[in-house]
């Protein structure tokens, strides 16, 4: 009988080993999704980070390429936030980032791709979408921006297949601060 238990006991043991294993699996991989998670995103406004957009973007990039098809990227920036930061504090500035960010994902398109690209800009990866569409959709969001003084000045540029990251970048990029010499609170296309 003692024999009998000991075997059950050591069979139990093991088993109870293997599913600590498992267990610790499991917890590692949470960890990994956490640490991915802090990785990639914005700890403000909680959308992608730059980084991860950027890989975003190259993957649309050879997506397009392969399939001779096309995609636009949507540039944000917004007017007088340094003002709005230096008066209210920065806890309200982030707040206001924040709010902006939940704008964006909330009028993007079902494929887009939003991110903070750094201080108060802010990105859109559009897939499938021609410069027109994007710039209809980047109407939308001016139309329901509601900031108060904080405006958004706004650049549309459409995917060319000689395009690298730094070129598609530099021209949406152009197009943002020619809303913004236009006098701001503008979509504006290259």
């Amino acid at each position: 009988m003692k024999e009998k238990l000991a075997k059950i006991r050591k069979a139990m043991e093991a088993e109870l080993e293997a599913f600590e294993s498992v267990m610790d699996v499991s917890k590692f991989r949470d960890l990994q999704k956490e640490l991915e998670n802090l990785v990639t995103t914005d700890k403000v406004t909680g959308l992608l980070n730059r980084w991860k957009f950027e890989e975003r973007l190259e993957r649309e990039m050879g997506r397009a390429r392969e399939c001779d098809g096309t995609f636009s990227v949507i540039m944000i920036d917004l007017d007088k936030f340094k003002e709005f930061n230096d008066t209210n504090g920065y806890v309200a500035g982030d707040s206001l980032l924040w709010k902006v960010a939940e704008l964006l994902k909330e009028k993007r398109g079902e494929r887009d791709i939003v991110a903070r690209w750094g201080g108060d800009e802010f990105i859109i990866l559009c897939p499938y979408l021609n410069k027109h569409e994007a710039c209809h959709e980047a109407n939308i969001i001016k139309s329901c921006w509601d900031f108060g003084t904080v405006t958004p000045s706004i650049g549309v540029t459409e995917f060319k297949h000689k395009d690298n990251e730094k070129s598609l970048i530099t021209r949406v990029d152009k197009a943002m601060y020619k809303s913004k010499k236009n006098g701001k609170n503008e979509v504006e296309t290259i």
